[in-house]
């Protein structure tokens, strides 16, 4: 199964990278499993800026297709093949 993950915001510039296409097993993944996939490939940045203490960090947004997951099944959204993933760091302003 191949998905396109997007990345925003600081992460971007962190990770020198804007997307990415990723090869999963199997028919169903879901997005916890996506994030531990990336966490391994992408590093501690990626793992630092989206999560504290196992959680993700307040102000995290992570759609798939467009449709924020936390409207859907959290974490344990279910993404298929050619699913697109946009994963938001959290911002900051004044």
């Amino acid at each position: 199964m191949l998905v396109k993950v997007r990345i925003f915001g600081t992460l971007r510039l962190d990770l020198k990278k804007d997307q990415m296409d990723i090869e999963l097993t199997g028919e169903q993944a879901t997005v916890s499993e996506l994030l531990a996939l990336l966490s391994e490939r992408l590093g501690e940045i990626f793992y630092e800026r989206l999560f504290q203490d196992e959680k993700t960090r307040r102000g995290v947004i992570i759609l798939v297709n467009g449709q924020n997951i936390y409207h859907l099944e959290g974490l344990e959204t279910k993404i298929g093949n050619e699913d697109v993933i946009s994963i938001f760091p959290p911002g900051a302003g004044g």
